[in-house]
């Protein structure tokens, strides 16, 4: 069984918080960058897409690591980061 964690990573590279699941990371994200009038996007392979959980979970699925950077304008703002616990 693989157990992994999800540390949230502010603007500064600064943490925030972990968590053992990806909703958790996911919530406390769109609390950190809540802007109010503007979209939340996710920055993959150079485009911004528009962001939402199930998007979130498909993105970490099939990888053991990884990063999802977040944003609402023009800068990254937040950052999760999937980590796996070694055995």
């Amino acid at each position: 069984m693989n157990l992994y964690a999800y540390v949230l990573m502010g603007y500064d590279d600064e943490i925030i918080g972990g968590y053992s699941s990806v909703k958790s990371a996911y919530r406390d994200g769109l609390k950190q960058i809540n802007k109010p009038n503007m979209a939340v996007h996710y920055v993959h392979e150079g485009q911004l897409k528009k962001i939402s959980l199930s998007e979130v979970r498909m993105y970490f699925k099939d990888r053991t690591k990884g990063v999802l950077k977040m944003t609402a304008g023009r800068r990254v703002v937040a950052k999760i980061m999937k980590c796996p616990f070694l055995s």
